[in-house]
């Protein structure tokens, strides 16, 4: 299941024509994670770190613009 766009595969053509973040990137996916009775990933809350980019879409002068869990 797809959560947001970004998944970049051709069996899903919403998510191919509309390129972005994939949330499912973000949520952990090792067994710790793992709600048993339903086999999916706990995805109430999982810490990233935010970086902001300028108006013109680069990122500032020496920084990388990026969403990285932590």
């Amino acid at each position: 299941m797809s959560h947001g766009y970004g998944a970049g595969r051709a069996s899903m053509r919403v998510a191919e024509s509309n390129p972005g973040a994939n949330a499912n990137r973000l949520a952990p996916n090792t067994l710790e994670t793992i709600e048993p009775l339903s086999n999916m990933s706990w995805i109430g809350a999982y810490p990233v770190k935010v970086e902001s980019i300028n108006s013109s879409g680069d990122p500032p002068s020496g920084h990388h613009a990026s969403i990285q869990q932590i």
